[in-house]
């Protein structure tokens, strides 16, 4: 068979995602691109500059994932493909596959005509700054063309890439200041196209992967990564109960479930008005009766209690909180913490909160 002719660069990636990402990158340097997803049958030919395979192979046994994708380069250098590029993310690294990759494959594309390198996703730096490094690797290498070395240098991330990010940050933040522990508590973030992210189950937020995050469709199924926590729901109702929410932190944070335990709250609103803060980032907190965690009847209860309001209290449970962004929920939650601290620290104790105008007035001004 023979190649196509036009053929130039060819990249395999771990994911989707990233496969997505690198052919962004290709068509916006003026490349004709074409993804494929996994690989390709033999006898399929392509007419395009570029070629991204994407498959998915961050979470397969090492010799498996080694086995696609060297086939899935040969396939690529059997088109005629000059210029090689292997995307992966942390967890594929991580587990110790992309350095069997990219051993297999350098060593045996340095023996032809070719040449070959590895574009990382690493959380633990900014995406520009990896950027510019892996461009400036590249060009010395004389891996890339200078009008690909601009377009790199001048692209960002997807909104999926950067949405990851930020979940993964904002739950190492909230981790490490002790508002959760554990693998206790969850974060979601809803993208522009209706599709939504969201920490998996057994997952510690202080240690996240974003590449591992739980997506869904803009139906609410679950499409691609790990299992869902089984808290799933509380955030799908908080979204249907707050249309134009971005965001939902559903949180165990230790004050905040002492004052959902506490007896003679007022359910329509549990908190006084302490301070002006509190008000205008939280506003009223009803509370929501006990159900079992995973009960479908909690989910009714919190979107019911959630339709005037962006914060609802779980009791013996803890607080859900939806934003119209991750840092303005987040900002709410820890708002919450802090006042239900001052709360418990002041109880039994005479108490000034602010008068019914003060709060109407800081709520008018929103």
């Amino acid at each position: 068979m023979a190649a196509t002719s036009r053929l130039n660069v060819g990249c395999v990636a771990d994911d989707f995602t990233g496969a997505t990402d690198v052919a962004g990158i290709f068509a916006k340097s003026g490349m004709k691109t074409t993804v494929m997803i996994g690989a390709p049958p033999d006898r399929q030919d392509v007419d395009a500059d570029a070629i991204v395979v994407a498959l998915k192979t961050r979470t397969i046994e090492p010799a498996e994932a080694v086995r696609q994708s060297l086939h899935a380069f040969d396939w690529l250098r059997r088109r005629g493909a000059l210029r090689f590029y292997f995307k992966y993310c942390s967890t594929f690294d991580s587990t110790g596959r992309r350095g069997e990759v990219a051993g297999n494959q350098s060593t045996r594309y340095r023996q032809r005509d070719c040449t070959w390198g590895s574009m990382g996703h690493r959380t633990d730096l900014r995406g520009a700054d990896l950027a510019c490094a892996e461009v400036r690797k590249f060009w010395r290498q004389r891996l890339l063309h200078r009008r690909l070395e601009q377009n790199l240098m001048a692209a960002t991330p997807s909104e999926e890439t950067k949405t990851r990010d930020q979940i993964a940050r904002a739950g190492k933040s909230i981790f490490e200041r002790g508002l959760t522990f554990g693998s206790t508590g969850n974060i979601s973030v809803k993208l522009s196209d209706g599709r939504m992210l969201m920490t998996p189950t057994n997952a510690s937020l202080g240690n996240l992967d974003p590449a591992r995050l739980s997506l869904f469709s803009a139906e609410g199924a679950h499409v691609e990564g790990d299992k869902p926590t089984k808290e799933a729901f509380l955030h799908q109702c908080m979204y249907c109960a707050r249309p134009h929410g971005r965001a939902v932190v559903h949180l165990h944070s230790t004050y905040s479930v002492a004052v959902s335990i506490l007896k003679g709250v007022d359910e329509n609103d549990v908190l006084p008005p302490l301070t002006a803060y509190y008000v205008m980032r939280v506003g009223r907190l009803p509370l929501v009766r006990y159900f079992r965690p995973g009960d479908p009847k909690l989910a009714q209860a919190v979107q019911e209690a959630a339709t005037d309001t962006n914060a609802v209290l779980m009791a013996n449970h803890g607080p859900v909180i939806a934003g119209n962004s991750l840092e303005e929920a987040q900002y709410a939650t820890e708002e919450l913490e802090e006042t239900a601290k001052l709360f418990l620290m002041l109880h039994g104790r005479e108490l000034r909160p602010l008068t019914p105008e003060q709060k109407n007035d800081l709520l008018n001004g929103i």
